[in-house]
């Protein structure tokens, strides 16, 4: 019982960065385009 506790968690801790990797992928892939858009846009 004790071991399949820790593998839960343990599995939840991984979960959670990969998770955290794509969230923090994704803000950098918005805040490109903003500033993509941002520099078009004085013309």
């Amino acid at each position: 019982m004790p071991a399949q506790k820790g593998n839960r968690s343990k599995r939840k801790v991984a979960n959670r960065s990969k998770l955290k990797r794509t969230t923090a992928t994704r803000k950098r892939a918005l805040s490109v385009k903003r500033k993509r858009k941002a520099k078009r846009a004085p013309k």
